[in-house]
């Protein structure tokens, strides 16, 4: 996949460079831990047609071509997302209430629907201002307000000709509520902010370090993931997210990501309360203030290592590689 563009990708190969994926290129799929040890690079047949040491401006074309094959249009997230902004504001007119997107709309990590086996899913956060976040400390918050604002939410909604309530889901964390809307699934959670801070981080990370490299990995990660059905924290797998911070570990591990997360060691705790995060949270959106928990994306040009200029393919095995050798180094 990963080898060979699709035809909206080839046509923006620039002349000359079609060497970046020849068309006979081949791929073993047998384990690529079978084929070298640990943290070594596969022996050459592995790709038999891609050069290991490829120059770095090939390989940053090659990545950007891989992320151009996976761009999202957003345009029915973006209708929907303006739509309930205006809907959810008379159905709760006595609070001021922000919806903010979060997950794959934010982080544009999202695999198409067709090769993701599912409809497309948009992940939506309701903030209410004047209100503590739902956790622990504030028990009060889901029983007196998110609770009645979940059946007049669902009324609602249950009251537009073409969106389907699917129900409301109960987590320790808060409930949410899933409904459908055309060809896009969504999930609401309430009064939640970490999920918005998580996808932000996730999309600053995105734009630092070896152009666009987490980005791709992440895909190709998440595909992998998928094919061995280890994709869904429901069967005791990692998450989306847990994949694409794995990914970021092993790039900051060689050096092609920055750490943009500041250390907070001296705070005490050295972690946000769900309070803090909400107040970062609605002051970014209402442009009160500057998101300062990590530095600004920052992208690393002119490396001269040879991971900066190994192609896709080659990084994910790298990454395999790291990963057995790394993470389950233990067992």
């Amino acid at each position: 996949k990963f080898l060979m563009p699709s035809a909206k990708v080839a046509s923006r190969r620039p002349e000359g460079e079609g060497s970046q994926f020849p068309q006979d290129a081949s791929w073993d799929d047998s384990d690529p831990l079978e084929a070298s040890a640990p943290g070594q690079w596969p022996q050459s047949g592995r790709c038999a047609t891609e050069a290991v040491n490829a120059a770095p401006a090939e390989a940053d074309m090659a990545f950007e071509l891989v992320n151009f094959e996976y761009e999202q249009d957003g345009r029915h997230e973006r209708e929907l997302l303006s739509r309930l902004r205006k809907g959810v504001a008379t159905a709760i007119p006595e609070r001021t209430i922000d919806i903010e997107p979060l997950g794959s709309f934010v982080t544009e990590l999202g695999l198409p629907s067709a090769e993701n086996g599912s409809e497309n899913v948009l992940d939506l956060v309701l903030l209410f201002r004047g209100v503590r976040a739902d956790s622990a400390d504030a028990k009060y918050v889901r029983s007196s307000i998110i609770n009645p604002s979940i059946e007049r939410l669902c009324r609602w909604l249950r009251g537009e000709p073409d969106i389907q309530v699917k129900g409301v889901i109960s987590r320790p964390s808060g409930p949410s509520i899933r409904f459908q809307c055309g060809e896009l699934s969504v999930e609401m959670a309430l009064q939640q902010p970490f999920g918005v801070l998580n996808s932000w981080y996730v999309r600053d990370l995105c734009h630092s370090g070896w152009p666009g490299r987490l980005q791709a990995l992440a895909r190709i990660v998440k595909h992998w993931a998928k094919s061995k059905s280890v994709n869904s924290a429901k069967g005791g797998s990692l998450c989306s997210f847990g994949y694409v911070m794995l990914v970021a570990g092993y790039l900051r591990d060689r050096s092609g990501l920055p750490a943009l997360l500041r250390g907070r060691a001296h705070e005490d705790p050295p972690y946000l309360t769900p309070d803090q995060a909400l107040q970062h949270v609605l002051a970014v959106i209402s442009g009160r203030g500057m998101l300062d928990l990590w530095d600004p994306a920052e992208h690393a040009e002119g490396s001269t290592s040879v991971l900066a200029a190994a192609s896709p393919v080659e990084l994910f095995t790298h990454w395999v590689h790291w990963l057995a050798g790394t993470i389950f180094g233990f067992a």
